[in-house]
């Protein structure tokens, strides 16, 4: 399959949907990302501890769940 598309396209139709794709996996990790920094932030001043498991747990929860 992939031969014959590469044959009569080219291989850069096998990238052709790449971009939006890409655009859209950055989008996502850049908001887990900040919202775990920023959630377990707000929970161990909130706590008053410097870093706990607990916190990066349910920062890791919440972070998971935005992007949905």
């Amino acid at each position: 399959m992939f031969n014959k598309i590469i044959k009569e396209e080219g291989v850069s139709t096998l990238w052709r949907g790449c971009t939006p794709t890409v655009i859209r996996a950055m989008v996502i990790n850049l908001v887990m990302l900040v919202s775990f920094d920023e959630i377990k932030e707000k929970y161990n001043k909130w706590k008053n501890v410097k870093d706990s498991e607990e916190a990066r747990i349910i920062a890791a929860t919440a972070s998971g769940i935005l992007p949905a």
